[in-house]
């Protein structure tokens, strides 16, 4: 597993997005803090998963084409607890997600 960034990592060819919470926004942040916090996410992530070795339990594709996907065990709770992540369901017509440089 290769992890992207905060919430998607890539298994072999597959790009999987996790489900349950979004992590700021590491390709294209819109400051300096929320580059800080997805860097902290994507480091979280890294390490979670060697450490956790999780299972994913592939729940369909999103609009980018990427497979959704539950983790067991689910790395959000402590991501959030962090302030690296905020809990997030949503898949289609979502409402607009945080915003990490104004967000304390």
């Amino acid at each position: 597993m290769v992890v992207i960034d905060g919430d998607t990592i890539r298994v072999g060819y597959e790009r999987v997005r996790l489900q349950g919470f979004n992590a700021p926004e590491l390709h294209s942040p819109a400051c300096a803090r929320e580059l800080e916090l997805a860097i902290q996410a994507r480091e979280f992530l890294r390490t979670w998963l060697v450490d956790k070795r999780p299972i994913l339990i592939r729940t369909g594709v999103d609009h980018y084409g990427r497979t959704l996907a539950k983790a067991v065990p689910d790395p959000g709770p402590a991501m959030v607890a962090r302030g690296i992540a905020e809990e997030y369901a949503c898949i289609l017509r979502c409402p607009r997600k945080k915003d990490w440089c104004n967000a304390r």
